[in-house]
């Protein structure tokens, strides 16, 4: 069956967001990283999995989903 999806592994994931996150640091050097997603982080998870990656990769601390204080 033939759905246009593009199916990535968790370390596909992985090298993408690194590479990003290289580019990133390179050319803006942000000060915040802002996550946006349309559901709860304790309902879904998945949809805020980018940016935990990315953060952790730069060890951003105090970081607060969704008003969790996490």
């Amino acid at each position: 069956m033939v759905d246009n999806h593009i199916r990535l592994t968790y370390n596909e994931i992985h090298k993408l967001i690194g590479a990003a996150s290289a580019k990133i640091q390179k050319e803006f050097a942000p000060d915040v990283l802002i996550a946006i997603g349309s559901v709860p982080i304790m309902v879904s998870p998945v949809a805020y999995l980018p940016m935990i990656i990315l953060s952790t990769r730069r060890r951003v601390s105090g970081i607060d989903y969704d008003g969790a204080g996490v």
